[in-house]
């Protein structure tokens, strides 16, 4: 499972780099209108950018959990508590 999860997050990466790169062509070439597609592009790649890390601390946690010690599951656990308490002190 880890294996597809990591194969998953690299295409996400892939994905954000592609939508970044696009807005920001998009943002330097067209005018009007056509600069809200690009600046939705450009906020979509960002919300990627977010969101891939904590898809590799989940895959992390995934991986070493079945492990002795759980050093490393702990860690991922710890940061995910952290991300998971500045994302509630936003809303």
């Amino acid at each position: 499972m880890a294996t597809r999860l990591r194969e998953a997050l690299r295409m996400a990466l892939l994905a954000t780099s592609a939508t970044l790169g696009m807005g920001l062509v998009l943002s330097l070439l067209v005018t009007g209108p056509a600069r809200q597609a690009a600046t939705a592009l450009i906020w979509t790649g960002l919300g990627l950018l977010v969101l891939v890390p904590v898809g590799n601390v989940i895959a992390v946690l995934i991986e070493e959990w079945p492990a002795r010690p759980r050093t490393f599951a702990y860690v991922a656990l710890a940061v995910i508590a952290v991300l998971g308490w500045a994302v509630m002190q936003r809303l």
